[in-house]
């Protein structure tokens, strides 16, 4: 099980592991030779998880004057694109994906070390001078 950094929101944290443990699921099913059609099933569901979860964090942003949101919107931008072009790979092509499904996941992990623990951090902070 892949282990992310944690942003100090519980429930923010459960988000981004469900994200994750559905891409280390789907690479597992990719490896195994599971059809086309079930790939393209998880990886709508992992679209439609991000997407609302985007949604949350981008409404977050704005309350509190994120100043890095323009930055961080377009990195929630660049993993939803990622997913729809790898569904059009899976529409297209037969090829062997794990090279494909172990990047996406890299980029997940990668923006919630990067770009979600910076934002909670700032969140924090930010009701802590309020007290």
């Amino acid at each position: 099980m892949t282990i992310l950094k944690s942003t100090g929101d519980p429930d923010i944290d459960k988000v981004h592991q469900k994200m994750v443990d559905l891409m280390v699921y789907i690479i597992a099913q990719s490896e195994n030779g599971t059809t086309i059609g079930h790939l393209k099933e998880k990886l709508l569901e992992l679209s439609s998880l991000a997407q609302n979860h985007f949604k949350e964090e981008e409404a977050l942003m704005r309350e509190i004057e994120y100043p890095f949101t323009p930055t961080h919107i377009m990195a929630h931008e660049d993993i939803l694109s990622k997913i729809r072009m790898f569904l059009e790979i899976l529409e297209h092509s037969k090829k062997d994906y794990n090279v494909l499904l172990n990047t996406l996941l890299k980029v997940i992990e990668k923006h919630v070390e990067h770009y979600d623990v910076s934002l909670f951090t700032f969140n924090a902070h930010r009701l802590e001078l309020k007290k």
